[in-house]
């Protein structure tokens, strides 16, 4: 199983600013929400780890914004038995009764 890697910015604009910590935090949620977007709800994601490749921050005096940014490292499987997949025989019979009064 191969490993992934997946960058993601986290933006945001508040009236107070917040801690480095708070940031990192939000980063690696939105970063996760992502990537299980993007796989959808067959695959788990797994072996995950989060690097920190830092926030910039810009202030005046009614706003603080900061832009976050993270790079995940992550493997995944398939949530499902690999026999229900692979498995070739559909049942494609169907049987209708009709009375044609």
């Amino acid at each position: 199983m191969a490993e992934h890697i997946f960058e993601h910015s986290y933006s945001v604009t508040k009236p107070s600013s917040e801690d480095h910590a708070w940031s990192y935090q939000k980063a690696c949620e939105y970063c996760l929400a992502a990537i299980e977007n993007q796989y959808g709800a067959d695959w788990r994601i797994t072996d995950l780890r989060f690097e920190d490749l830092g926030r910039k921050t810009h202030t005046n005096p009614r706003r603080w914004k900061c832009t976050h940014r993270v790079r995940a490292y992550y493997k995944t499987e398939h949530r499902g038995s690999t026999d229900s997949i692979e498995n070739p025989y559909i049942e494609t019979t169907l049987t209708a009764n009709v009375d044609l009064d």
